[in-house]
């Protein structure tokens, strides 16, 4: 006998659809956004910001997918909406860093104290949305490895898989078991080994495309007195 599966809430939806998006698959993402506005709650907060990101998706919106995040950050009952909105920002904080050519101390430090105060503000008022969990702990692990800090991203990347796994997330998990296997190249052999080749045929199999080669490199480390910090 089959086993029966629950609908995705709003929230799963969205969430799950946001991580589609980020991966450049715009018409899975389309579909988790169109579940997310059809369940039958009418006219939440939620359903709106659903409808908002498919409307970009379809072209019918001059508004970026972080717009359309913010114009409702200010709406009554959108605690999802400010936690994905908080997970966004530091997505495109990571993204600054990672094309900053050289080390620049002052702008990178500025980038590491903003996404870590944005943390702080998540974690004071959506943890409770676990659907969230796994991929901000990524994002907060990749820029601390990007600012020269491999022992704390490694403490937020695992946070990002355990929780990945309470959730029963198989993309945030091959996502985050990825990365950790990747920034174990720069904390020596006592740190435990994660398996990269079956998380990147895991994110291969449900459709993630990665550049050649990506999934067996090291994220890259900026070599200054910061590697040393915890």
């Amino acid at each position: 006998m089959s086993k029966v599966q629950k609908a995705p809430t709003i929230e799963q939806a969205i969430a799950h659809g946001y991580t589609l998006l980020q991966m450049g698959r715009k018409t899975d993402a389309l579909a988790c956004f169109s579940v997310a506005a059809a369940q039958p709650q009418i006219s939440s907060p939620d359903q709106h910001l659903a409808v908002r990101l498919g409307e970009w998706i379809l072209g019918r919106t001059e508004n970026t997918p972080l717009e359309a995040l913010e114009s409702w950050e200010c709406s009554d009952s959108v605690a999802f909406t400010s936690a994905l909105l908080y997970v966004w920002r530091l997505t495109t904080i990571r993204l600054r860093m990672e094309t900053m050519k050289g080390y620049d101390f002052k702008l990178k430090d500025a980038s590491l104290n903003e996404a870590l105060e944005l943390q702080r503000r998540f974690r004071k008022c959506c943890s409770t949305f676990v659907t969230l969990l796994p991929h901000e702990d990524r994002e907060l692990g990749l820029i601390l490895c990007l600012a020269g800090r491999p022992k704390a991203a490694a403490r937020h990347l695992k946070l990002s898989l355990e929780a990945a796994k309470l959730s029963d997330l198989i993309l945030e998990r091959a996502l985050t078991t990825r990365e950790l296997s990747r920034v174990r190249k720069f904390l020596g052999k006592d740190f435990p080994r994660f398996n990269c080749q079956s998380a990147v045929k895991t994110l291969e199999r449900l459709g993630y495309n990665l550049p050649k080669g990506e999934g067996h490199q090291a994220p890259r480390r900026n070599k200054t007195p910061e590697t040393l910090q915890q």
